[in-house]
């Protein structure tokens, strides 16, 4: 067993639970926005405002959140057994709450799989999905980055990569808005065909 009492600093990514009943976070909304100025970055007000407009919008304050952090993003989910958070070292979060013992493997999912396998608001780029990897075979993911300015890919429910960073995303939004074809009003099959066409034309732009 691990006990976490802040970071650990032997990798530039760590991971830690908060137990649920800390005195300090009552949601993962609380424990970003504690986290955000802690990075001391120019866009830390617009990240935290980013997460307070979507709260006011009706998104649940336990919703899990992400954002960037240097070197290694940070992603922060609500269990029964704690909030878990995935993040860099390299910054001093100033946590004032223990950690929790976890194990190996609690670790391992923390850190290598948690943040492929659910649903976040990353208040960064104001979006929601996840990060785009492939599943490997022992069980984690290997991340895949932007060919163009090899930032990282996201994916939201359309299952189509795409990069927050250098907008790829709305050169694919503005091509499928100008075809003149309605998809509602297409039979499932012809959907199904229609977006293997709008995905090639992607993937097109992408090798561009």
């Amino acid at each position: 067993m691990k006990i976490r009492n802040g970071f650990v600093s032997n990798s530039s990514s760590s991971s830690f639970v908060i137990p649920l009943n800390n005195g300090t976070f009552d949601c993962v909304a609380d424990i970003a926005l504690h986290m955000i100025p802690k990075r001391a970055v120019e866009d830390d007000d617009d990240v935290m405002y980013n997460i307070h407009r979507r709260l006011e919008l009706g998104m649940e304050s336990n919703h899990p959140i992400s954002f960037n952090s240097y070197n290694f993003n940070t992603f922060i989910v609500k269990t029964d057994g704690g909030f878990f958070v995935s993040t860099c070292n390299n910054h001093d979060w100033e946590f004032e709450v223990g950690g929790m013992s976890y194990d190996d493997d609690q670790e391992h999912y923390i850190l290598c799989e948690m943040p492929y396998c659910h649903k976040y608001y990353n208040a960064t780029y104001d979006i929601t999905g996840h990060p785009y990897g492939k599943l490997l075979s022992y069980g984690g993911y290997k991340e895949e980055l932007c060919e163009k300015c090899r930032g990282e890919l996201w994916v939201n429910d359309d299952k189509i990569p795409y990069c927050p960073n250098c907008g790829k995303v709305n050169e694919f939004k503005e091509w499928w808005k100008r075809h003149p074809i309605s998809k509602t009003s297409l039979p499932q099959s012809i959907i199904n065909g229609f977006k293997e066409v709008a995905k090639e034309a992607w993937d097109a732009a992408r090798k561009n």
